[in-house]
């Protein structure tokens, strides 16, 4: 009788387990993976971008100290989720990444827009600011190279995993839109739906189909021990 129930809900979790991986597969096959892939890179973003303006509000708190913290600056973008500018007075006193080219001054049509190309790279600006200081937080989206080849390509910063053939459009008619910390639109993504989408959602129908075929084992061998 206690093998029968056991049994029993064994065949109930297999059951289970197969329309999960049916419906995860069924996910992966349709569009909805492109939309799921456009609400995590949102995520990334904004992530970053608080992390970011938390460090500009630190440094504003400390900024008749700055000097005493630009240390812990270069130690709180040394992951490379965002970098700092910090203007005073109008001229440029410091930033943490000195791979792309920054205004000595803020030039107003520089910092405007939410989305600023820096040496081919597209980022996410946020600033902090009073009279005399000006912090601007960078957050890398985009990268283009004066070169292609099958090693270098432009894309998307490699931290958010996205998928081979996606692109970016500063149009909202197209692709799926992106939206800043400030609840402002930042971009469009684009995906090339001939290009095989190998990311991170495929390890969700292959994790449950691969469960689904353990549980079928294990219950074959607990009829077959019956007989």
């Amino acid at each position: 009788m206690i093998k029968s129930v056991r049994t029993s809900r064994l065949i109930i979790i297999v059951l289970l387990l197969f329309v999960a991986a049916e419906v995860a597969d069924i996910i992966y096959s349709s569009d909805i993976k492109y939309s799921l892939q456009t609400y995590a890179l949102n995520r990334s973003i904004l992530k970053k971008q608080k992390k970011g303006s938390g460090c500009l509000k630190n440094l504003y708190d400390n900024r008749y100290e700055l000097d005493q913290v630009i240390e812990r600056l270069s130690r709180n973008t040394s992951s490379g989720e965002y970098n700092v500018v910090h203007y005073r007075n109008n001229r440029l006193n410091l930033w943490t990444d000195n791979s792309f080219d920054i205004p000595v001054s803020p030039d107003s049509s520089y910092f405007t827009d939410p989305i600023i190309n820096a040496g081919g790279r597209l980022m996410a600006a946020s600033s902090f600011s009073d009279s005399t200081d000006l912090f601007i937080c960078l957050v890398n989206i985009w990268n283009a190279y004066p070169i292609e080849n099958d090693i270098i390509r432009p894309g998307f910063d490699e931290s958010f995993g996205m998928p081979p053939g996606a692109g970016i459009s500063t149009d909202p008619a197209i692709g799926e839109p992106i939206y800043g910390i400030e609840g402002d639109y930042l971009f469009s993504v684009t995906y090339d739906k001939s290009e095989s989408f190998n990311t991170w959602f495929i390890v969700i129908p292959l994790l449950l189909w691969s469960i689904v075929v353990a549980m079928i084992v294990l219950l074959v061998n607990r009829m077959a021990s019956w007989l």
